[in-house]
């Protein structure tokens, strides 16, 4: 059941400063925010350890630049470490965002 909120905002680039710009249209959605504890390889071949699994109820492209909002939660916007497509035999049906 998706009880957590989330907003996510697609990556738009970066400003004069060079700091990150995220969309000033964010997408907000009903989720399952889970604790997790899982290994990626961030762009540099470091690991880096996820400590939320979230689950998105519908087809959502995220990218690891966008930027999530965990509403209600400390940090309220972790970093994305990786990016699940969960498909079965009818094809791709829901996304899992892992961050922490």
């Amino acid at each position: 059941m998706m009880t957590d909120t989330v907003t996510i905002a697609a990556f738009a680039g970066g400003n004069s400063y060079t700091e990150n710009t995220w969309s000033t249209s964010p997408v907000t959605m009903k989720a399952k925010i889970m604790g997790a504890n899982r290994l990626f390889l961030d762009g540099e071949g470091r690991q880096v350890a996820a400590t939320y699994k979230i689950i998105l109820g519908k087809k959502i492209e995220v990218g690891m630049r966008d930027q999530i909002t965990l509403v209600g939660r400390d940090p309220s916007t972790p970093l994305i470490k990786g990016i699940e497509k969960v498909s079965d035999e009818k094809g791709w049906h829901h996304t899992v965002v892992y961050c922490g």
